[in-house]
């Protein structure tokens, strides 16, 4: 199982967001119908950038649909929250 450093790792390397465009997980609590247990967000971006982040947030909702929210403390709204701009990316080895 990935952590969501993992993840959000991926999510940074395969969309490259420009200069300010942040991409975020936030930990979401599974349902019956859906047991993911992340969400992801970014505010809108220029097309092809758009266009990366679908394919991967379909890519990973597949693969990772549960990820390891250990060590993860920030906390928005009471649940598990992670967020980097693509230049900080090495925080989250």
């Amino acid at each position: 199982m990935k952590t969501a450093k993992v993840l959000l790792k991926e999510f940074l390397q395969h969309v490259r967001p420009a200069e300010g465009y942040a991409i975020s997980l936030m930990e979401r609590p599974p349902s019956h119908s859906n047991k993911q247990n992340w969400i992801s967000g970014v505010k809108p971006m220029n097309p092809d950038a758009a266009k990366r982040y679908i394919a991967k947030v379909t890519e990973l909702e597949k693969s990772d649909p549960v990820i390891d929210w250990t060590g993860i403390a920030d906390l928005a709204g009471g649940r598990r929250h992670i967020a980097r701009y693509y230049s900080e990316i090495e925080t989250l080895d």
